[in-house]
């Protein structure tokens, strides 16, 4: 953890918003706290925050409409009533880092509040190679051309194993403990979805995915990084 980063809860339910300060500052952090997106914009101009745990739905207001602003300036997770996939989704593609849902243990909130403030901190988080860089935290790729490209974060994961070693083959064993590592700790790939994750990550980033140049298949082994890549 990184010690007394400030978080700002934003979060209209009296009764979670306590439980969310009370476990954030048992855990080191410094917290304040919103009943709603009004107070939240008085206190973003009084003080600065590491991060914002923001509910999803407060009162009228669907609070992914501040996520693009928000995460210009801070790191943004939505915590929310509703966790499927699609509204995991949703969070993320509206700009939000990452996202959890309230009846997760308090202990996966943490752990992922921890993850993103170590990344955001970490220096030289940038990746580059032919071409493109790579910015973990963002998600981010930005292609040759300038484009950019928001992965979500399985693939963003995926990319992340990738660019830490490359030309090195990689079995799919050791793609899936590593994602194990970085994703939810309860949830189990397997070699189908390993393939499956290479795949997307393939057309997402590759000029034709379908004759990779940089995710390359070793036969009856695993994948290898191909290009050489600069930590900058």
């Amino acid at each position: 953890m990184i010690e007394r980063a400030r978080i700002l809860v934003v979060e209209d339910e009296s009764r979670m918003r306590k439980l969310l300060k009370k476990t954030l500052e048992e855990e080191g952090f410094g917290v304040d706290c919103a009943d709603g997106t009004e107070e939240m914009e008085r206190l973003l101009l009084q003080a600065r925050f590491d991060l914002i745990v923001l509910d999803r739905f407060l009162g009228d207001e669907d609070a992914l409409h501040f996520c693009p602003r928000l995460r210009e300036t801070n790191l943004v997770i939505i915590c929310s009533g509703l966790a499927g996939e699609d509204d995991r989704n949703a969070a993320l593609e509206a700009g939000a880092h990452d996202f959890v849902g309230k009846s997760s243990d308090p202990r996966e909130l943490l752990l992922r509040i921890g993850n993103l403030l170590k990344s955001a901190t970490k220096p030289g988080r940038t990746y580059a190679f032919a071409g493109r860089r790579f910015d973990p935290v963002e998600r981010e790729v930005q292609m040759p051309d300038g484009a950019l490209v928001r992965l979500f974060p399985g693939l963003s994961d995926l990319l992340k194993v990738f660019v830490r070693n490359p030309g090195r083959v990689l079995t799919r064993q050791e793609l899936l403990q590593e994602l194990h590592k970085l994703d939810h700790p309860d949830r189990q790939p397997d070699d189908h979805s390993i393939n499956v994750a290479v795949s997307r990550l393939r057309r997402e980033i590759e000029i034709d995915a379908k004759n990779p140049e940089l995710i390359k298949t070793v036969h009856a082994r695993g994948y290898i990084f191909a290009p050489p890549v600069e930590l900058l």
